[in-house]
């Protein structure tokens, strides 16, 4: 993941977009599943020129996907030791390119890049990723994560049972990085620094899907020990 990260980044160093989804779980030291491919959120005018870009970078373009591009990407080891020998062959990886509907809501989100995490993030820094790529925050992790539960756990009724069962499985599976990404923020590497947990602490301005009903009623009700989590990252109810 380090490697495709970085590799990525030295290929759209100039351009707008952070690193989301399973990706930035990782980073932030998730170990539930190995993310498949990574995704990025970006602004509306930026989705063409990364795919531009990529394209001059040799990444492989898909026609009938065009959200997604082809990362050539080649062995961590030769990104230390420089150009590998004739016949290595880079892994294809996938990279899912998503753009906002708006500039703003890009600027939005709060963005870092874990190899330049100052001290306030002490205690946490041999737990991430190192990676040079902008890389979406766990505070604004947890508000897009809170948009996706509203999302899964408001579509219409649906007849099949099938497909029931797999909607009551991905809310809860939402509902579980939720609180992972909360106890992440409360874990004990936050009140190593001064102030304690200044990084990340949460507030109604920066999490607004948070404190939105349609999420805030429901997942309480469902995650009832999510309340202490919450007020502990700083959030009571709102």
């Amino acid at each position: 993941l380090t490697n495709t990260l970085n590799t990525f980044e030295k290929y759209m160093s100039h351009a707008r977009y952070a690193v989301t989804g399973g990706a930035a779980l990782a980073v932030w030291g998730y170990h539930g599943w190995q993310p498949k491919h990574v995704s990025i959120v970006c602004p509306p005018d930026d989705f063409e020129v990364i795919r531009s870009w990529a394209a001059t970078a040799g990444c492989h373009l898909y026609p009938d996907r065009p959200d997604v591009l082809g990362l050539p990407v080649l062995p961590s080891c030769y990104a230390i030791a420089g150009p590998p020998p004739g016949g290595v062959k880079p892994d294809i990886r996938e990279i899912k390119v998503k753009p906002l509907e708006s500039d703003y809501q890009f600027d939005c989100l709060h963005k870092v890049i874990p190899a330049g995490l100052d001290v306030k993030y002490k205690g946490w820094l041999g737990a991430t990723v190192q990676t040079k790529a902008v890389v979406l925050s766990l505070t604004s992790l947890l508000d897009q994560y809170s948009l996706a539960y509203v999302r899964v756990t408001t579509q219409p009724p649906s007849t099949d049972v099938a497909v029931t069962r797999e909607r009551i499985k991905h809310a809860g599976n939402v509902g579980g990085l939720i609180c992972w990404i909360l106890n992440r923020m409360n874990d004990a590497g936050w009140k190593e620094t001064v102030p304690p947990r200044s990084a990340e602490r949460l507030t109604a301005a920066n999490v607004p899907h948070v404190v939105d009903e349609k999420f805030w009623i429901p997942f309480i009700r469902k995650y009832p020990e999510s309340i202490k989590l919450f007020a502990e990252a700083g959030l009571t109810d709102p």
